[in-house]
Formats: C-alpha cells, structure tokens, sequence
C-alpha cells in the first residue's frame, strides 16, 4: 500500500483531498441506499422476484450493517482506519459488481450481504479519520459540516440518479456505477489518506457479534415469511431462535470486559429512550419508502424516474428541519424537536389512512411523504444530542455507534413488518391501497408512542439517570 504522510505533515491542499475522498465515501454509500427503492419494481420484473424477495434485496443490507456497525469501527480502531475504509470499499465495489451481473434474486441478495460487509465499514470509519486529520476545532467543525451535506445530497439526488438509469439503461447501472467511483476514492485514499490507528482500540467480542446477527436474521426473516406464507412451523421456529439470540446476548454482553455493546449505557434513561425513537422513528421512514416505492409504480403507474422525483421533496424537507432542529437543540434542548417529531409522522400516517378512499392517492404519498421528510430531519440533532447527553467524553464514540445500530435496527425491522403487512393484504386479494392501511396505523401508533417517550426523556427523573452512568463507567 502506497505510503503517505503523517498528520502532522499534511498541507491545508492534502486535508482538502482527503475530505474530497472521505465525502466520496459517503455520496456512494448512502447513493446505494436511497437508490434501491426505486429499483424494486423492476427488479422485480426482470429478476422474477416475489415481494417477500425484494423486502430481502432491501433487509439484508440493513440486517448486515446493524449487525457489524460496532465491529467494523473498531476493527479501524485496531488495525488501522485508512487500511479499514480500502479493505471496506474493495469490499463494497465488488458487491457491487456482483449486484449488476446478477442473474437471479438469491444471487442479488447475496450480492447485497458483500455489499454490507465492505458499506459497514465506510461512513463510521471515514468520519474516525476526519476527526483525527481535522486537528483545529475549526476546521474539524466545518469538514463534519461539508460531511453533512453531502449525506444530504446523497439522500435528495440518489433516487433521481436511480430512476434516470433505470429509465435509460438498467437497475443494473445503479450498482455498476459504484464501482468506478470506488475505484476513483480508493486512489484518492491511497495518495492522500495518512493511516491512524486508536491508542487503546476496544476488543473484539465475537460472540456477541455472532448472536446480534442470528437475532437480527432469524427476527427478518420471521416476520417476512409470515407476511408471504402466513404463521407455520417454520416462522414459529426463526422467533423461537430470535428469543433464544436475545436472551444469549445480553447474558454474554453482562459478562465479557469488553462488550460489542455497553449495556450500562441503558442505565441512562435519554440513551435509552433516544435508542428506542430512532427504532420506532427509522422502521417507520423504511417502511413508508419501501411501500411507496412498489405503489407509486406499481399501482400509480410511475416511471422509475418519476418515482425518484417524487421523493426529492422528502429529502429537501429532511435537510431544510435538520438545521432548524439543530438550532432549536442548541437554544432549547432536544425535546421541543422530539415532540415535533412525533407530531409530524403522526400527521403523516394519518394523511396515509385516507388514501383508500381517494381518486388521487398519489397526492396523499406526496404530502405524506413530505411530512415524514419533515420529522426525520426535525429528529437527528436531537437524538443525537440525547444519546450523548451525560456520556463520559471517552465513550462518546461508543454510544454514538450504539445509536447507529438502534437506527439501522429499525430500518431492517421497518422494512419487514411493513412489507410482511402489505404482502399478506395483497394476498388476501384487497387493494393496495387497502392492504397498506395496517402500516400506516403502525406508524400513528409509533408517533404516540415516540411523543410519550420525548416528554418522558426531559423530566427530572430521567435527567437523573445521567449521573448514574458517568459514575458506573468512570468505575
């Protein structure tokens, strides 16, 4: 591997590379999931695919990158961050690669699992080495800004890059082209990128690793084959192992030095009620994406080009509240943003529920999905802010990853309960529309359950809990 310079050698012409190369990072990351969406239906097409199928082109990644998120930061931590985000993106690139020329469903799926594997690694570890590159606060601040909106360009202009290649080309082209791209970033990381490693880096828990991924698995695949087959033998057996994954995993994570997750961070009642916002928060964004992908064209009619317009205005909304949320956390805390989180997708699935009853229910997924864009960037900051609030400086990174894993927890579930509801509605021979209904009630039911978990995150007692924690893991 090609030699570099050390941090301290670094010119302000090298730390602008570098930040190039890690924002390339980034872009190509989050592309590839906000772009698969729009993809489905034509996957779906040319692949032969069922729906139970395309839930898995969706869930696996996100079943995968919840499962190693934690391993795969501290894996840079250990062996080096540079070496870390090549070994991710070669990983990444051929994942890609074997998504375009896949000739099958199974094979698609598997695909997207390499992708995972080597897009575990990527945002967690390029933003590891900002932090270390970046040494002015300065400076640091508006690299993780630029960081910032480029995940926000990524989220508005991936499904448009998607649906014009699907349109023109192929699906297949959403995937191919990450691998020049790659292949650009990775040179780029080469020449530029110096290699910093952790002075203590956490141990690996491999046991845990193994359980959190059997949980994670055995609970997708469980719910989305109840969804397609109805509840058998078989979905008995996949809950019967989630349980059994579960309850072995906390067992192994309250008894290793070095657990792949601190459960004395759930002492803290903000930590733990940010983690379970963000579960309930992000199961309900997937999930809506996911239907509204197969509806819009489905059903509507949409090109897949028209399709990922259509959710342009969702991400503009998503970045417009983020830095409005921002700016409230600062000047009022986190939970006036929560609650207004709350109430927006609570508007949202309440606008869903009358799409059954409307001539142009394409409106309703609009305003709706505008509302949803809305509350998800009214709630990063403030998750965030709640999350890290009374953590020691030195576990800050740890309980940021954990967030991370609540997040994609929730997308990998959202994505296989709403999906499983909406495949059994079809099957029963409803509408659609109709078959979607029991979702949207879902995610009314998630904005009151977030609201009362918002107002319970602010009281005394739980600000408490705070102090509780610092102490147990200064011991």
């Amino acid at each position: 591997m090609a030699q570099t310079k050390s941090v301290a050698e670094l010119t302000d012409r090298d730390r602008r590379i570098t930040l190039l190369s890690l924002s390339m990072v980034l872009f190509v990351s989050i592309l590839d999931i906000s772009a698969v969406n729009v993809m489905l239906p034509s996957i779906g097409r040319d692949l032969h695919a069922t729906t139970e199928q395309l839930q898995w082109v969706v869930d696996i990644f996100m079943v995968v990158l919840a499962s190693i998120l934690m391993f795969a930061g501290s894996m840079g931590d250990r062996f080096g961050r540079r070496r870390a985000l090549i070994q991710g993106l070669t990983i990444f690139g051929l994942g890609s690669l074997l998504s375009a020329i896949a000739i099958g469903p199974q094979m698609l799926i598997a695909a997207r699992a390499v992708q995972a594997l080597g897009g575990a690694t990527m945002p967690p570890v390029a933003l590891a080495i900002i932090g270390n590159v970046f040494l002015d606060n300065a400076q640091r601040a508006r690299a993780i800004g630029v960081w910032g909106a480029i995940q926000g360009i990524s989220l508005a202009v991936g499904p448009l890059i998607g649906g014009v290649l699907t349109d023109v080309a192929s699906w297949r082209w959403v995937f191919g082209i990450n691998v020049p791209i790659v292949a650009i970033t990775g040179f780029l990381i080469m020449r530029t990128v110096p290699e910093t490693k952790a002075a203590h880096a956490r141990k690996f828990d491999p046991a845990g690793q193994v359980l959190a991924m059997v949980l994670l698995v055995s609970l997708s695949y469980a719910i989305i084959r109840v969804g397609e087959h109805g509840s058998n033998l078989v979905s008995s057996i996949l809950f019967a192992v989630a349980a059994l994954s579960l309850a072995g995993f906390v067992v192994v994570e309250r008894t290793v030095n070095e657990p792949m997750l601190e459960l004395r961070f759930f002492k803290s009642m903000p930590f733990t009620l940010a983690n379970l916002i963000a579960l309930f928060a992000f199961a309900s964004n997937t999930g809506f994406s996911f239907i509204n992908a197969l509806f819009l064209q489905n059903e509507m009619g949409f090109s897949p080009l028209a399709a990922g317009a259509f959710l342009v205005p969702m991400a503009i909304c998503t970045g417009a509240l983020a830095m409005v949320s921002g700016r409230m956390v600062a000047a009022r805390g986190a939970r006036p943003s929560l609650i207004l989180h709350a109430i927006l997708i609570g508007l949202s699935g309440g606008a869903l529920l009358t799409t059954a009853s409307v001539d142009n229910p394409w409106i309703v997924y609009l305003i709706a999905s505008i509302l949803l864009g809305s509350a998800m960037g009214a709630a990063n900051a403030a998750l965030n802010n709640t999350a890290l609030s009374g953590m020691p400086r030195s576990q800050a990174g740890v309980a940021g990853a954990t967030m991370g894993v609540a997040r994609q927890t929730g997308q990998a579930v959202g994505v296989a309960i709403f999906g499983a509801l909406y495949n059994a509605g079809l099957r029963s021979g409803t509408s659609a529309a109709q078959a979607a209904l029991p979702n949207w009630w879902i995610m009314v039911g998630s904005a009151a359950i977030i609201l009362t978990l918002a107002i319970i995150s602010g009281t005394p007692w739980a600000r408490s809990s705070e102090n509780t924690v610092a102490e147990l893991i200064a011991d």
